[in-house]
């Protein structure tokens, strides 16, 4: 196919908690600029163990947002790729959600694997960040948790563990505000599939990518509202994120929404998330990373538009 003839690419990234998606457009000079990007929280994982069956409230949700996408992104008449992830490598009916979904997309959702998630995000995660050869790129999602790095010739290499907020958030926190007890045995869980999974350091500078480090990033640089501009590329320290842990696990999900200006559908499985990248930093011997905007659905339009 002509790289010409391709100029506008949508990517479409339907994940454990998140629905995500975004429409790229490359202009006469060869610039590529963002023109939509959009997501939807709509915990398709809910209550889902490996080998389990969705729920029917929950891909009603997930499809409400695939309806959404579909009217606001043009999506039929795009150059356009939708995927699943671990959500739907899990469940034991992931035709429950992909039929009513191509249904409404008219191209189907394509289940990949967690090698290919991986490589997908890490090409969307350093898009409009400066240009090095030492990133290393850390994706926290609800059931799965993946770290990318550059290998012999500049590949992506990649590591998956099955680590999300939505199945940290289930399996250890009883109520909005989680124990001391019941953090050290998530801190626990998290350790022990660190040391199957990864070695203890990492060299490079770190990138992380979802709604766990761009909602701390808007915390922490104190914002009123939604920044792309401000929150992609901007850093945050690892004592930055033990405060946010702390002042997070102290409150409500009332009050993380309220005082705070968290999404509901982010608010609950926020402690979660932050604690995850609390391990991962001290693990890897890291006193910061960069957080990016983007992620799975950006790597995705960008390889549309390199076909």
């Amino acid at each position: 196919m002509n790289n010409a003839l391709i100029s506008t690419s949508v990517g479409l990234d339907i994940g454990s908690n998140t629905v995500s998606c975004t429409q790229l457009h490359r202009d006469a000079h060869g610039k590529i600029h963002m023109q939509h990007d959009k997501s939807f929280p709509v915990r398709l994982s809910e209550g889902l163990v490996p080998g389990g069956v969705l729920k029917p409230e929950a891909i009603a949700r997930a499809l409400d947002a695939i309806e959404k996408i579909a009217r606001k992104f043009d999506y039929r008449t795009s150059h356009s790729r939708a995927v699943a992830t671990a959500v739907l490598r899990m469940t034991s009916t992931p035709d429950a959600f992909t039929g009513p979904a191509k249904a409404i997309l008219g191209t189907p959702v394509e289940i990949i694997d967690a090698a290919e998630e991986a490589r997908y995000t890490a090409i969307g995660a350093v898009f409009d960040l400066p240009a090095r050869d030492d990133w290393a790129i850390l994706d926290i999602g609800g059931q799965s948790t993946e770290l990318s790095c550059h290998g012999a010739g500049g590949a992506w290499e990649s590591v998956s563990m099955p680590l999300g907020v939505v199945g940290l958030t289930e399996r250890f926190f009883s109520s909005d505000m989680p124990s001391r007890e019941e953090q050290e045995a998530a801190r626990d869980s998290v350790r022990t599939l660190l040391q199957a999974h990864m070695a203890p350091s990492l060299t490079g500078q770190l990138v992380c990518v979802g709604g766990t480090p761009t909602t701390l990033s808007k915390l922490v640089h104190r914002m009123e509202r939604w920044d792309r501009e401000k929150v992609h590329g901007s850093p945050v320290s690892l004592a930055q994120t033990q405060k946010w842990l702390d002042i997070s696990s102290a409150v409500d999900v009332k009050t993380r929404i309220e005082k705070f200006g968290m999404k509901p559908g982010r608010a609950d499985i926020f402690p979660a998330g932050v604690l995850i990248l609390d391990e991962m930093l001290q693990y890897l011997g890291k006193d910061s990373f960069t957080v990016s905007a983007n992620g799975l659905r950006v790597g995705l339009a960008l390889t549309l538009l390199d076909n």
